[in-house]
């Protein structure tokens, strides 16, 4: 295995001035990774004109021909999601930029930071995780996407894109009797989309959703679709039973609980706006979480899908027994934490040696991800 580091954010020319396109969160999150990096940007770029004129970040924000008029040369990082840095390099392509340009965007949920590019080198478990992979577009996805949390380019990821759902009809085996596990329910999007793959015919759906004005959406989601055979519970997935702590913040718009981080590192630039303007504070909440074992009590699943704000490695050694039984099918989106991408394929192997590993590219609810399946 043998990453292809063609663009490295470390070896930026600090000469050149630097611009962040993209006075977001997403650019916020940058531009401190890049100070850490002894890397001083000059100024934001944005398209809003409400933003162009202000600061940002202790930044100016300009507009992109304003940008153009005050350098000559300079450097331009992509500040943004995948999707958006595609639209942005459109942008920039149609007007003849000629200056370098980098996609740079935190590739992590909830660390900022970029895997060392030494260290995936040098570490032999990252070759062993590549051997797991069951076909050749697994594997260069799984390199490509190294890559990514090497640089912080994700624009090369996006060419692999096929599908939209996370219940892949090529990969999962198909059945009439379905037991669908939703770690991480949110709203009943997912759930929507696991009734659409199998046609409403499944025998079970057990939904988990920590946030609880999420969990009320979703309880009305239930009601208004008129699913059966249904059970949500409002409670987190685990590795045991517990209490703990999460932070959301739903007057503001924040409803995606983290037990990671604060809302002062999640959310974006509308929402701190919001807090500002409504005199709020950030919540601490508390809630009720347990493992995925201990909720099914030994009864069976064939799919299991987690998507817990990452909180994925938990989650799954809550579900040690289960999938030692019946081996379901296991998906996840993959990579949201550092240690995750090798320690998450690592404990499903040694759960289920017999476990297949796939890795496909989707765009799930608008957003770009890699997703990892075990079958």
């Amino acid at each position: 295995m043998k990453l292809k580091i063609e663009s490295n954010i470390r070896s930026l020319d600090k000469n050149r001035p630097i611009v962040l396109f993209g006075a977001g969160n997403k650019g916020e999150k940058a531009l401190k990774l890049l100070q850490n990096f002894s890397i001083r940007p000059s100024c934001f770029c944005d398209n809003n004109i409400k933003l162009q004129g202000q600061l940002y970040c202790d930044l100016p924000v300009f507009s992109y021909d304003k940008v153009q008029k005050m350098y000559s040369d300079y450097t331009l990082l992509l500040t943004a999601t995948s999707k958006n840095a595609e639209q942005m390099m459109r942008q920039l392509r149609d007007a003849g930029e000629r200056n370098p340009i980098y996609h740079f965007c935190i590739p992590f949920k909830v660390d900022n930071t970029l895997l060392s590019y030494e260290e995936v080198c040098r570490t032999e478990a990252y070759d062993k995780v590549y051997d797991f992979f069951e076909d050749k577009l697994s594997k260069e996805l799984f390199i490509k996407l190294l890559e990514y949390k090497v640089t912080g380019n994700g624009l090369p990821l996006l060419k692999y894109e096929s599908g939209k759902s996370f219940f892949d009809e090529k990969l999962i085996p198909e059945q009439e009797n379905h037991a669908y596990v939703d770690v991480g329910a949110y709203t009943g999007d997912t759930i929507m989309k696991f009734c659409e793959f199998c046609r409403g015919k499944y025998t079970s759906i057990t939904a988990f959703e920590l946030d609880k004005s999420n969990f009320a959406k979703l309880q009305r989601f239930v009601e208004y679709s008129r699913l059966t055979d249904i059970t949500l519970y409002n409670i987190g997935g685990w590795y045991e039973k517990s209490e703990i702590t999460y932070y959301t913040l739903k007057n503001a718009g924040f409803e995606n609980a983290n037990v990671f981080s604060g809302i002062e590192d999640k959310a974006d630039r509308r929402q701190k706006t919001m807090m500002e303007e409504m005199h709020c504070l950030p919540k601490e909440e508390t809630a009720i979480v347990d493992a995925v074992d201990h909720v099914l009590a030994g009864e069976r699943a064939t799919i299991i899908k987690i998507n817990a704000l990452a909180a994925d490695l938990e989650v799954l050694q809550g579900c040690k027994e289960t999938i030692k039984k019946y081996k379901p099918v296991v998906i996840f989106d993959y990579g949201a934490r550092p240690s995750h991408i090798l320690e998450i394929p690592l404990l499903l192997k040694e759960l289920r040696p017999d476990y297949k590993l796939v890795l496909r590219q989707k765009e799930i609810f608008g957003d770009s991800k890699t997703v990892l399946w075990a079958i």
